[in-house]
């Protein structure tokens, strides 16, 4: 069969697909952002040490074999705050020896990504002037906002 990720970067139509496109695909099993984040958990989060590749090789191969399988979890492709990333090439390669073999990464225009990132941040209850969310020249520790975010084709360069 086969089993593929989409892996869009956050505020780039993410949620859009997961509702409207990706569950009306015939003849594939689509898990949406709710249902994959228990699987790809150990995936993103664990370093080496705790990481059971054999568990998720055998798991995600039995899940593909039935049908064709597709994940759409953004939180693969890294997060937007500096802070709190991953290390978004250790996760590639995982998905890789796990047996994915179509990765789908959406990207959005950046200045238009720019503005959602901040009305999603006041949404959510933010305060910070629009300047101060986007300043670049904050301590790590401080930092409210990565503009690495919109560096889409290294990740595009990596998957290929």
């Amino acid at each position: 069969m086969g089993i593929t990720a989409h892996i869009g970067f956050y505020k780039t139509g993410t949620t859009t697909l997961q509702k409207q496109v990706f569950p009306k695909l015939k003849k594939t099993r689509f898990y949406g952002f709710k249902e994959s984040i228990e699987q790809f958990y150990e995936v993103i989060f664990l370093d080496d040490l705790y990481y059971n590749e054999q568990k998720h090789i055998s798991y995600f191969k039995e899940l593909s074999n039935k049908q064709a399988v597709l994940f759409s979890q953004e939180a693969l492709s890294g997060f937007n705050y500096f802070i709190a990333t991953i290390n978004r090439s250790i996760v590639a390669h995982r998905l890789y020896k796990i047996g994915f073999t179509k990765i789908i990464i959406t990207i959005k225009n950046q200045l238009t990504a720019i503005a959602s990132f901040y009305r999603e941040y006041i949404k959510m209850g933010g305060v910070l002037p629009f300047k101060k969310y986007f300043n670049n020249e904050q301590k790590i520790v401080e930092k409210h906002f990565s503009f690495n975010q919109f560096e889409y084709w290294k990740l595009v360069q990596l998957y290929c």
